[in-house]
């Protein structure tokens, strides 16, 4: 009996030990796969994802935290990560055939970043994912082939926002500031990512600094919405304006042409309109270029200042800046001095004309006239001067001069008119005392 009761006892003592040490280290569970939260619609990790790995052995906890690693790297807190020593039996947690189970981000905080790969490392084991897109503005140009530059928009450009990713556009998620009336369009362009168009639906105010603002709850096309507020300063540029504008001269010739050259390229009608003369005068407008006006005159006055102005709209709707200039055209040339002047003058007086200009000497001999007619010859001093000399005047005659022509540059010389008389014959008086034949 003593026999059998050892048997029985050690017998059961072996089983005793295989079942609580031997079998389970022979048996021992399984590691599970590292398990991560994904997103059914993007397979990718949600930004609150929760990570579980299992290593074997039991690994003490402060272990795990010096092993663990995520790159790149997060603000992990210690209640973000939970370690745990799992076994078949509450008293082999400590037994090197355990395993350890560490579960990170346990309360699913927001702990990733939005389009990153991350590789996470602990004791050998590694696990690497990408975390989901949120939609978001990546990017931001004026529509426009002039200016890209946020600093000088064209008042009819749009404002081109580029997205991360294809997103279902709602105008409630625009502001503009100060209030502008726009359109929005959008479009999926060829990368894939919806562009938006915001469009303004007159044009945008000359000189005006513009905040676009596109606020949290973007959805994209998988229903997740966007965490960030975008926000876009720009400033329209000036209103076109004139670069330069002539005649301004004090002594403009009468028929000067007005040339005005604008800073852009200009709505002729709308300029051809605005164009303004004082005093009046009629004429033609001539186009060199979309900016470059000529005003042809038909016949402005002598001595006389004129005020220009000029406005209209740019191509594009922008009102031009007023404008306004004068200038004066020169005086009429005229005769300053005659000689001889009076009566009773010498048969031999030559006639001597000065002219305020130089004058075209072929004209003021053409215009010369005397009556009764004389034939006689000319003799120039200068442009200024010239005189004229009889070949034979009468006794007791009067005669009417007059001078005109034109002076070099073109303009009609005053018409100038004197007359004057020639001295009587000279009378014989007799000599008393002298013999008559």
């Amino acid at each position: 009996k003593q026999v059998v009761g050892a048997v029985v006892a050690v017998t059961l003592l072996v089983a005793a030990g295989f079942i609580t040490l031997v079998y389970p280290f022979i048996y021992r569970d399984p590691l599970a796969e590292p398990f991560l939260e994904i997103d059914d619609a993007e397979e990718k990790a949600w930004l609150d994802s929760q990570i579980v790995i299992e290593i074997r052995g039991s690994v003490p906890e402060s272990e795990v935290r010096e092993s663990l690693e995520i790159h790149p790297p997060v603000p992990v807190r210690e209640e973000d990560v939970v370690v745990e020593h799992i076994a078949k039996f509450p008293w082999h947690e400590r037994f090197p055939w355990a395993k350890t189970r560490v579960t990170i981000n346990p309360h699913n905080s927001r702990l990733f970043e939005p389009e990153t790969s991350y590789t996470v490392t602990l004791k050998g084991e590694n696990l690497t994912f990408e975390t989901i897109t949120l939609p978001r503005v990546a990017d931001a140009h004026v529509g426009s082939v002039l200016h890209n530059d946020f600093k000088n928009v064209p008042t009819s450009s749009p404002i081109v926002l580029v997205f991360n990713e294809e997103v279902v556009w709602q105008d409630e998620s625009l502001h503009v500031e100060p209030s502008a009336e726009v359109t929005t369009t959008s479009e999926k362009s060829s990368g894939g990512s919806t562009e938006v168009w915001v469009i303004p639906k007159q044009r945008w105010e000359n000189s005006t600094t513009y905040t676009l603002t596109i606020s949290e709850g973007v959805r994209d096309v998988f229903g997740h919405e966007g965490v960030e507020e975008f926000s876009l300063d720009f400033t329209t540029w000036a209103r076109p304006g004139v670069i330069e504008a002539t005649p301004v001269s004090d002594r403009s010739p009468p028929d000067s042409m007005v040339v005005v050259k604008f800073e852009r390229a200009v709505d002729r009608q709308t300029v051809e309109d605005a164009f303004r003369l004082e005093p009046s005068a009629s004429g033609t407008f001539e186009w060199e270029t979309d900016r470059v006006l000529k005003w042809r005159p038909s016949k402005l006055q002598y001595s006389t200042t004129y005020a220009v102005s000029v406005g209209g709209e740019a191509i594009g709707g922008d009102p031009i800046a007023p404008f306004e200039w004068t200038f004066t055209t020169r005086s009429q040339p005229k005769v300053v001095e005659v000689q001889p002047t009076g009566r009773s003058l010498p048969l031999d007086s030559s006639v001597r004309i000065q002219f305020e200009r130089p004058v075209d000497r072929e004209t003021v001999e053409e215009a010369f006239h005397i009556e009764p007619a004389v034939a006689g010859s000319f003799d120039w001093e200068s442009d200024l001067v010239v005189t004229w000399k009889p070949d034979k005047l009468e006794y007791s005659t009067t005669y009417t001069v007059s001078a005109g022509g034109k002076s070099i540059d073109g303009d009609p010389i005053v018409p100038y008119q004197w007359a004057v008389t020639t001295h009587d014959p000279p009378v014989l008086v007799g000599i008393e005392g002298a013999e008559q034949s």
